[in-house]
């Protein structure tokens, strides 16, 4: 059963949808000892108390970490691998552990590589209990600065298609022009945001590239391929008229 969400948000006309470019790990760089432990001493610390997810007190502080880490000499290794210069720099989720009797809070950084290809935004869930749905409105919520649940978005037009594929969950959500305007709006303000997960957002047509990368990727269902495909097409369908 998959643990994980995607949500493929179209504009108004169902003829682009949402987008952006993945960031790898820095850590994947073949660093060395020392260009490790600027990472290490950069971004772990110790902390006091139950924290709740991405805590908006650590969140802060590794924001100001990042600044600190552009001075580093690691930036000179990530430069000519890196698609826009200066490399455009985050971090990912920030998670909690023991560490010599002492609770520690750590993040990695991230950068967006040359060559990143676009993908939609997804990711998977933080919470044993929590629900794929909510994984896919964190999640979008995350990498795209788009709230699904304040206006003028309706949570309740986010269709569950049943269908999974490469271990998500497919999410479908279909604009009106007003709420296509507002995700608009967000995903410029997210471009300039220098922590963003997901990097140069778009509605790109699906008449490009795209839609190649798309059907590889959820193209081939879980479930019987020509049925899944009939099915989430005569949902959307149903759900848009």
């Amino acid at each position: 059963m998959a643990r994980s969400s995607v949500v493929i948000f179209f504009d108004n006309d169902q003829r682009r949808f949402l987008v952006g470019k993945e960031s790898s790990w820095v850590t994947n760089i073949d660093l060395d000892a020392d260009q490790l432990k600027i990472i290490d001493n950069l971004f772990s610390r110790k902390v006091h108390g139950d924290l709740r997810y991405n805590d908006p007190g650590e969140m802060g502080y590794y924001k100001s970490q990042l600044h600190e880490f552009k001075r580093s000499r690691v930036m000179d290794k990530i430069k000519p691998l890196a698609q826009h210069h200066p490399p455009r720099i985050t971090f990912g989720d920030i998670k909690y552990k023991k560490r010599g009797g002492h609770l520690y809070s750590y993040t990695t950084p991230q950068f967006l590589p040359a060559g990143s290809k676009p993908n939609f935004p997804a990711g998977g869930s933080k919470h044993m209990n929590g629900s794929l749905k909510d994984t896919a409105v964190r999640e979008f919520l995350e990498e795209t600065g788009i709230d699904l649940k304040k206006e003028p978005f309706d949570i309740s037009k986010l269709i569950d298609t049943g269908l999974e594929a490469s271990g998500y969950r497919i999410f479908v959500y279909v604009p009106t022009e007003a709420e296509f305007l507002e995700a608009s709006a967000n995903i410029t303000s997210k471009n300039l945001d220098g922590y963003a997960e997901l990097h140069d957002l778009e509605f790109v047509s699906t008449k490009t590239n795209i839609a190649t990368h798309a059907r590889k990727q959820f193209g081939k269902f879980t479930k019987k391929t020509r049925h899944s495909k009939q099915r989430w097409r005569r949902t959307l369908r149903e759900r848009t008229d």
